[in-house]
């Protein structure tokens, strides 16, 4: 089973014309605005000159962040009122750094956990050092998000830092109890410090949306944990990864899937 998964702002349909390739014009055909959407542009559609970094300006002259995916895609945020058309430059010059939104990675000291987030939500895939030791979550896990900047990554620290649990050991050891179930709230990503929390128990579920195989008598087949991953994107506006589920044996039968998706 391969599955790709694509986490993104958004898309809006996209024009470049105008006779000139730095030049591009994007077009809003509903009746509501779209702001901050992410809009793509296949980079063999732009003539830039080779080699020479570019900047991006909206009509006001206001630099805007991009990134070019590993699919070569120019990725951008855009803004266009309802039924209108907005216009953006692209132009020579040394890009602004920009802030990440969309970012992710895998956590072999976490049972193989793939995490990964973008301003909004964060979501994770349960990984094959997790099955290993006997583990039956099957769907994606989510984490919630209070900040729009990158917040799950402190939290699988906090968990992580062994200095953390050696500090919490001996505040019990030592009787000072409401000071170790403070400590302990803080250190668990499952309770809200701030940021957000992990409030969902995935179980025997396909949880955020998880992809799985219906066979003829309408026996559901789930796809268990990732059995390996590539990251092709990682920031700062889209996250992309290329996971195989399986191989799986259900009934006689054989079962694989490979997906890939971008998250931005």
């Amino acid at each position: 089973m391969r599955f790709i998964l694509l986490i993104s702002s958004g898309i809006a349909s996209v024009i470049a014309g105008c006779g000139n390739p730095s030049v591009i014009e994007i077009s809003n055909t509903i009746d509501e605005e779209r702001k901050n959407e992410i809009v793509e542009i296949p980079m063999a559609e732009l003539s830039l000159p080779s080699g020479r970094p570019f900047v991006i300006r909206d009509a006001s002259g206001a630099e805007m962040p991009y990134q070019i995916t590993y699919d070569s895609l120019l990725i951008f945020p855009a803004t266009v009122a309802p039924l209108a058309t907005a216009v953006y430059y692209i132009e020579e010059g040394v890009p602004a750094m920009v802030d990440t939104v969309a970012v992710g990675r895998v956590y072999p000291d976490r049972a193989d956990d793939l995490v990964w987030e973008n301003q909004w939500s964060g979501y994770r895939a349960y990984g094959p050092a997790y099955q290993a030791n006997g583990g039956m979550v099957f769907g994606y896990d989510i984490h919630t998000k209070s900040v729009d900047y990158p917040a799950v990554d402190e939290r699988y620290t906090r968990e992580l830092t062994q200095s953390n649990w050696d500090r919490l050991h001996r505040l019990r050891e030592e009787g000072r109890s409401e000071e170790a179930d403070s400590l302990q709230r803080w250190i668990s990503y499952h309770v809200d410090s701030g940021t957000g929390m992990d409030p969902y128990t995935v179980g025997p579920t396909l949880g955020a949306g998880a992809s799985a195989f219906v066979l003829a008598d309408s026996t559901l087949v789930y796809p268990r944990s990732y059995q390996s991953c590539e990251i092709l994107d990682n920031g700062p506006l889209r996250f992309t990864v290329d996971m195989i589920f399986g191989p799986l044996a259900v009934g006689g039968r054989h079962f694989s899937n490979r997906t890939s998706a971008a998250y931005s």
